[in-house]
């Protein structure tokens, strides 16, 4: 694999050594932050961001799994902070990357705490750190392989010392019943194709008014990540891990971009309308650049409902002012979770690599969704969330898997 096809894998993500489009202008917010060494796996995975435009409203991480914990334990919090990238810093660091979490996805998390562990706070924290929150009071989890347990609702840094207990998958402690925002009254749609019913809720600014999907769509066929021969005739998605469990259970289907907008899979590697194994355009009359924000592409949607466009997501985050009003409880532990009902979760990304096989990743720190644009041939816009920023301007490799959310169709106010 050469490298132009290797950087393709992810060619604009957050915080890593960035081998950015050329001319893409980079995050305003200034999220083009080095990556240390120890990601430097991630970053031969090649990827990478490069948005144009950001918010953010939010404190980072929750914490979850992969733990050991013991019947006689003592625990203990030093002088050190733990930072987004999971090493300890002083009071005066802070440091993010987009590569490191707590291991809370797949993983195992452990469920009891002993009565004889102990912790102990000193005064050095730092408010220029980035917390981990946690749900799990004195549940014991990994990060970047060292110890931390949760603690009056943070993980703070753990020294065990006996035998293991229970271990918890990330499957028996997800909380289904925290996805939705059970203020709200949502709208309930059907898909006539499988069956399937979406919770929906509307969102209103001071010019639109749109229905869109509070879950993420889970139609079609389930394929693995990797999979080599696609069937045209009907609609294939992945499921995070390959475990049909996270498309069942909100987190819904992982779409290549073709797929997404419901073309060939040729179409993920040239300019759509140009061959004759992708001939029909993904959007016509398209003038200016900004035109494809307000393209409405039915794609994988049921009829009647669109690939929700950039437009969209603008309208709906600025009508909320905060990147945590759209993001599901589980996914951002706050007070000010879901506010608007949109029930976001952080899926992570699936992409494939000659030099490191087929992953998963960045599952619980980010949230992706395709966009319908086009911005190379090979290359598509997509919506990326994070739980302290957002960014529209964002391009990656059309075979990536990323979900996506639908949006009822509508005239819009100046059309």
């Amino acid at each position: 694999m050469n490298f132009g096809m290797l950087r393709g894998i992810f060619k604009s993500h957050l915080e890593m050594p960035s081998f950015c489009h050329p001319g893409a202008s980079r995050n305003k917010s200034g999220i083009n932050s080095s990556a240390i060494g120890s990601m430097l796996l991630v970053a031969a995975f090649c990827f990478t961001a490069c948005g144009d435009d950001s918010g953010s409203s939010a404190n980072d991480g929750d914490g979850g799994s992969e733990a050991t914990m013991t019947s006689s334990s003592s625990v203990s919090l030093s002088g050190t902070s733990v930072t987004s990238n999971g090493s300890k810093a002083s009071s005066s660091s802070k440091k993010e990357s987009s590569s490191s979490r707590v291991n809370s996805v797949g993983s195992s998390s452990v469920g009891k705490s002993s009565s004889s562990s102990s912790v102990k706070k000193t005064s050095s924290s730092s408010s220029g750190v980035l917390e981990l929150p946690c749900e799990h009071e004195n549940i014991i989890s990994t990060f970047r392989d060292e110890l931390y347990i949760c603690h009056d609702g943070f993980l703070v840094p753990y020294v065990a010392s006996s035998s293991s207990q229970k271990v918890l998958t990330f499957k028996e402690s997800f909380k289904k019943d925290s996805v939705f925002n059970d203020q709200i009254e949502y709208g309930l749609f059907k898909d006539p194709r499988d069956d399937q019913e979406y919770k929906t809720v509307v969102i209103k600014s001071k010019y639109e008014e749109f229905e869109v999907f509070a879950q993420n769509l889970n139609f079609g066929t389930q394929i693995k990540l990797g999979t080599t021969e696609f069937d045209d005739k009907k609609v294939e998605k992945y499921c995070y891990d390959d475990d049909p469990w996270y498309c069942e259970n909100y987190f819904g289907g992982m779409y290549s971009w073709s797929e997404a907008m419901g073309l060939p899979k040729t179409c993920d590697s040239v300019w759509t309308g140009t061959t004759p194994e992708c001939p029909d355009s993904v959007a016509t009359g398209i003038v200016y650049d900004s035109d494809w924000d307000y393209v409405q592409i039915q794609g994988a949607c049921p009829e009647g409902w669109h690939v929700m466009n950039a437009f969209e997501w603008r309208t709906m985050i600025g009508a909320n002012e905060s990147i945590g009003h759209l993001l599901s409880y589980v996914s951002y532990r706050n007070g000010f979770s879901n506010v608007n009902g949109f029930s976001a979760l952080l899926t992570g990304i699936g992409g494939c690599s000659d030099s490191y096989g087929c992953k998963f990743y960045v599952f619980a720190e980010e949230g992706d969704f395709w966009f319908p644009k086009e911005t190379e041939k090979e290359w598509a816009g997509y919506m990326l969330l994070r739980k302290d920023r957002f960014t529209y301007g964002n391009t990656m490799s059309k075979s990536n898997a990323m979900p996506i959310r639908c949006v009822k169709d509508y005239k819009r106010a100046d059309d």
